[in-house]
């Protein structure tokens, strides 16, 4: 994710004017769910002990 700002500085400035939001995700496919690892430009828990925001992947099927 940071290299993706680092290498796009039209991507970065962006972020940094609030329009656009930059968010890594794990994706466990088997348990069809998505969680946040990383963001830039998003307000969320900093608090690694704070559960982090998951969403329902579809079925692809």
């Amino acid at each position: 994710m940071d290299l993706v700002l680092d290498r796009s500085q039209e991507l970065a400035d962006q972020v940094a004017s609030g329009r656009t939001a930059v968010v890594g995700l794990t994706y466990r496919l088997a348990e069809g769910s998505v969680r946040t690892v990383a963001s830039r430009g998003l307000d969320l828990p900093s608090d690694p002990a704070a559960p982090s925001a998951t969403a329902a992947v579809p079925d692809s099927r």
